[in-house]
């Protein structure tokens, strides 16, 4: 067997590998860009949701007592591109994960409770106060751009097709 010969069997054999272990097509076991791009979204909404209401109630500092109000705020502004990324994101979970143990109610939950259990800093609660007070600038755009910081675990967690 040549070397060129090798090279293209190593190649295909890695492309079937991807393939049945769902990461070369899109199917279950993978999320396509738009999906991650959905998943970032939504865990970037959840987590200044959840730490603004942390921030206001566990500080004990009267700073961070209209977090809450001023990530309903934005949230009541953008209700349509949430509500978009949220379903886009459903359907690529129910794709992805057939089990009660996976769904999109458990991811929730999960991801609630790693943002509420998270230690209270005031400098924390400070950096959620500048983000949103950024988005009532920034709007939508603002949100997509933050949320790309978790493409690199949302992809560790799963594959992009």
């Amino acid at each position: 067997m040549t070397k060129r010969t090798f090279g293209l069997v190593l190649i295909l054999s890695q492309a079937v590998a991807c393939t049945a272990l769902g990461q070369g097509a899109a199917g279950p076991g993978c999320f396509r860009a738009n999906e991650i791009r959905a998943e970032a979204n939504v865990r970037m909404a959840l987590m200044l949701r959840e730490r603004a209401r942390v921030c206001a109630t566990n500080t004990g500092s009267n700073a961070f007592a209209g977090l809450p109000k001023q990530w309903g705020e934005f949230e009541e502004s953008n209700v349509a591109k949430l509500k978009q990324a949220v379903d886009l994101r459903r359907k690529a979970i129910e794709k992805n994960f057939k089990s009660t143990d996976n769904n999109e109610f458990a991811q929730n939950e999960r991801l609630i409770a790693s943002f509420r259990d998270q230690p209270v800093y005031e400098a924390s609660c400070k950096q959620i106060a500048d983000i949103l007070d950024k988005l009532a600038k920034e709007a939508w755009g603002g949100l997509e751009k933050r949320a790309r910081d978790f493409d690199a675990a949302i992809k560790r967690d799963w594959p992009e097709c």
